[in-house]
């Protein structure tokens, strides 16, 4: 899918133009990042692929192909259904915080578009065998990410297609602020995980450290109301519900989009400031835990975001997908 012909009222110069595919497990925040790549001209949009994890996966195909159709765009990425379970453990899901559909209790209708007939590691493979310098975004569990790897470790082509692999999860504590230990991408399929941040392949990582710095707030829920369409319906509901959520059991006013993050990121490198660490996922005493090893550094880790400027960013996207969708 191409977007690069589109404008919007905030002019942001990004010269990189990222080609993507999204690897997620479509709960609200998933949601919100799918709208915003959606939205943005610098990023093509290969695929969109789903795993099991805030929700089951065949509920996070549904919910990516119920977005997709709200756009109301002409062009739309292809989608396809990735793996069911983990590598190894039990599935995690969340649908306490992201609702019993994962996209907060909003129950759209089924979808009439279709996803992919092959499965989600096929489809990745194939747009690497394709495509050049794609960045995989992986704002879910680790599976899919995983079984790619091991089924192109000896495919220098399509391994060489993949600019990096920026991902979404895990606990620094780089400032000392957050009580949790592990983050739930991670800790849904710990396995391959590691097996993700042990390959050879270019890696950032955006972890929970970051990402918890970044919320929207009730005014934002208000901006999106003056809007009349189903879309600006729906993500007006989706916020309502992690608003209300956070509110109650978090005690905090606000919302956090921490997939969108990760695709801000890879819409322009200028919003995050990174640091080359040596970090492996423990499999063994700490099942889940991110450990900083002794070592040559194997990714780049986030270590400050231009939050001001990526909600001006983000805000701005969804105005305009809004706008070009209205229905």
């Amino acid at each position: 899918m191409c977007i690069a012909c589109f404008f919007t009222k905030y002019y942001y110069a990004i010269s990189v133009y990222s080609k993507v595919i999204v690897d997620c497990d479509a709960g609200i925040d998933d949601a919100l990042a799918i709208l915003f790549a959606l939205a943005s001209r610098e990023v093509d949009c290969k695929a969109i692929t789903t795993v099991s994890g805030n929700v089951d996966v065949f509920q996070s195909t549904e919910n990516v192909l119920k977005i997709l159709e709200l756009t109301n765009l002409n062009e739309l990425p292809p989608v396809a259904r990735g793996s069911k379970y983990p590598l190894s453990g039990t599935v995690m899901e969340a649908r306490s915080t992201h609702g019993k559909d994962g996209l907060g209790n909003t129950f759209l209708p089924p979808p009439k578009i279709k996803a992919a007939s092959f499965n989600a590691i096929n489809l990745i493979i194939e747009i690497l065998n394709r495509e050049n310098n794609v960045i995989l975004v992986a704002i879910g569990p680790l599976t899919n990410i995983a079984k790619v790897i091991d089924m192109i470790e000896h495919k220098k082509e399509a391994r060489n297609s993949i600019k990096e692999i920026i991902i979404m999860g895990g606990v620094l504590n780089l400032s000392g602020g957050l009580r949790e230990l592990k983050e739930f991408n991670i800790s849904s399929d710990i396995d391959a995980a590691s097996r993700v941040f042990a390959s050879p392949i270019e890696k950032r990582l955006v972890s929970l450290d970051i990402t918890s710095q970044v919320f929207l707030e009730k005014i934002h829920i208000v901006h999106f109301k003056k809007f009349k369409s189903r879309l600006a319906a729906f993500i007006v509901d989706i916020l309502s519900f992690a608003f209300n959520y956070n509110r109650i059991f978090r005690k905090i006013e606000g919302i956090f989009i921490h997939d969108a993050v990760v695709l801000g990121i890879a819409m322009d490198n200028n919003l995050g400031r990174f640091k080359g660490l040596n970090l492996k996922v423990d499999t063994e005493f700490e099942r889940g835990r991110i450990l900083e090893i002794k070592g040559k550094p194997n990714m780049q880790v986030c270590i400050g975001f231009e939050r001001k400027k990526f909600l001006e960013l983000f805000i701005d996207r969804l105005d305009f997908i809004i706008d070009k969708g209205r229905n």
